[in-house]
């Protein structure tokens, strides 16, 4: 078997994917290896930081915990999906985009003024009601307002420790563009 050296850095990061007690360098390269095949080699490795991803080659968001956001270069007011994408609604009202246009690039049941009843959020600034999201849906509409009115977006995420998480205890960083 060949034998490398890796900098004191890259040995730190495959220690924070180490299983105590359990896993040699080499388990851990495998493992890493597998993962970075199985998302179809559309992640890369941070400054030991995680994964990074652009907008369109993210895994299920669901299970997800936010670390940190910044839509438009302002942090996010809350650590949610829906509030992002509230954050994102606002950042394209606030470029000139006007609220039909923005009504009509989601991906969600929208209505123009305040409607509070049945789960609906009003975002002010853009004077219209959308539907609140579970999860994935709330990012799909993130990725169409950024990509549509070039809003940039910056999401630091970690997957929860369950089953169905799709990268279970792996940190991201999300970024557009």
């Amino acid at each position: 078997m060949p034998e490398i050296t890796v900098s004191d850095a890259a040995f730190a990061f495959l220690k924070s994917f180490a299983i105590p007690l359990e896993d040699t360098t080499t388990t851990v390269v495998d493992r890493l290896i597998a993962e970075y095949q199985k998302l179809g080699k559309k992640a890369s490795a941070t400054n030991g930081k995680g994964l990074h991803f652009d907008l369109h080659s993210v895994p299920s968001v669901k299970f997800t915990t936010i670390n940190s956001a910044k839509v438009d270069g302002k942090p996010a007011g809350q650590k949610y999906w829906n509030n992002i994408l509230e954050d994102m609604i606002v950042a394209c009202s606030k470029k000139g985009v006007a609220m039909k246009d923005i009504m009509d690039a989601m991906i969600a049941n929208c209505q123009p003024g305040i409607h509070a009843e049945n789960g609906f959020r009003y975002v002010k600034a853009a004077n219209f009601s959308f539907q609140g999201l579970e999860a994935n849906r709330a990012y799909k509409n993130i990725v169409e307002l950024a990509e549509k009115f070039e809003i940039p977006v910056e999401i630091s995420v970690i997957w929860q420790d369950k089953e169905d998480a799709a990268l279970p205890n792996k940190t991201a960083l999300i970024v557009y563009p």
